[in-house]
């Protein structure tokens, strides 16, 4: 109302009269007005800092942004107009109601995987909102492994099938953890018996296994054979980075074995066999023969000294060499004199390897030598040898 002329007390009806006189003066006084400003915030929190009201002398006003789990605040509309607007002022000097409500875009957040040289389920998102679904993780993959569980902040024990749950929030990381696998190599040996250096298990991380060769008494290793490898391969390999139980088969061809026999100019039985396997029943070496010598028996595979009763028996192996040995046989030469003397260079004996011997005449007293009978034959003969 008005003061002055009319008095101190503010009046809003004020009158002059008529038949009033003289100057006057009337001063306006006033109430200061509160506007009111009311926030439509759709799910979100207003920041403590945004005032309820304002006046007309209020500083100018910044309207901070409100808050909202899962989403973005993407500005104000009302008072201000249609357009979202972030940093709306209430300039000072402004007046009237204000109506502001706020406008958001979710967010979305991003599902990291450190999987170590696994592959991921393809199951598994690599995002989500706040308004997403409740979410468990499947279980990656990599070869030569198996997946024990997920870590992530806060879970450091590997865990199966954890959850992101509807309303969560923020960008995840999630670690796969993994036991390597260990596979079985299984050898099918036929009777043989394995190399030391060919191991029974192998991970994908092993180093290239080359599968050394067996060995069987009385047989040749021709190789492996597996899955995918019909024909006997040798130095098969199991390269680093393979996966999965192998197994390896040993084929063999039985061994033929020579038995090889130094004779020293004598003839072999015809029955003594000059090969053998190591399936071949046992086997007795037969004498052999040389004119003028007495066989004393073998030596070689068997010892030194001589054995007249050798034997290979059966299971035996390798290549066998005997030598017959021998004593030279020394023959009598005797004289039937029929009263004569016989010469003192006619010998009493020889051996196969004497030089040839010619026999020198005898004599007798009155007595014309006429030759030698015998040996020699039933009509005397004067030129009579022994034949070397």
């Amino acid at each position: 109302g008005w003061t002055g002329s009319n008095g101190t007390t503010p009046q809003k009806s004020v009158q002059i009269t008529k038949g009033s006189t003289g100057n006057k003066t009337y001063t306006a006084n006033w109430s200061k007005d509160t506007y009111t400003i009311s926030y439509t915030l759709n799910g979100g929190t207003n920041s403590s800092s945004n005032p309820a009201s304002y006046q007309v002398d209020t500083n100018t006003i910044t309207l901070a942004d409100p808050t909202r789990n899962g989403y973005t605040f993407t500005g104000w509309t009302g008072s201000n107009g249609t357009t979202p607007q972030k940093g709306v002022q209430i300039v000072k000097g402004s007046a009237g109601n204000k109506s502001y409500t706020a406008n958001w875009s979710i967010d979305t957040y991003e599902i990291t995987y450190n999987l170590d040289g696994g592959t991921n389920n393809i199951n598994n998102p690599s995002s989500y909102t706040v308004e997403t679904n409740k979410i468990t993780l499947a279980d990656p993959t990599k070869s030569g492994y198996t997946f024990t569980g997920w870590t992530t902040s806060g879970v450091t024990t590997p865990t199966k099938n954890l959850e992101i749950p509807k309303g969560s929030t923020g960008n995840k990381i999630y670690t796969a953890n993994w036991q390597i696998n260990t596979y079985t190599i299984t050898y099918n040996l036929d009777g043989g018996t394995n190399n030391a250096n060919n191991p029974a298990i192998y991970t994908i991380e092993t180093n290239t296994i080359t599968l050394a060769d067996p060995t069987k008494a009385g047989y040749t290793f021709l190789g492996w054979t597996t899955s995918g490898v019909t024909t006997p391969t040798k130095n098969l390999q199991i390269t680093k980075g393979s996966t999965g139980n192998k197994t390896y088969t040993a084929n063999w061809s039985k061994d033929t074995y020579t038995i090889t026999y130094n004779l020293d100019g004598g003839t072999n039985n015809p029955l003594n066999q000059t090969t053998y396997q190591v399936d071949t029943e046992t086997i007795v070496l037969l004498d052999p023969t040389k004119t003028g010598y007495t066989f004393l028996g073998w030596t070689g595979s068997n010892g030194t000294t001589p054995q007249k009763s050798v034997q290979i028996t059966k299971g035996s192996t390798g290549n066998k060499t005997y030598t017959a040995n021998w004593s030279k046989d020394t023959y009598t030469i005797s004289y039937t004199m029929n009263g004569g003397t016989n010469s003192s260079s006619n010998p009493t004996s020889y051996q196969v390897d004497t030089a040839t011997i010619t026999l020198a005449d005898p004599t007798r007293l009155g007595y014309t030598f006429t030759g030698w009978t015998g040996s020699n034959g039933t009509t005397p003969q004067k030129s009579v040898q022994i034949t070397k």
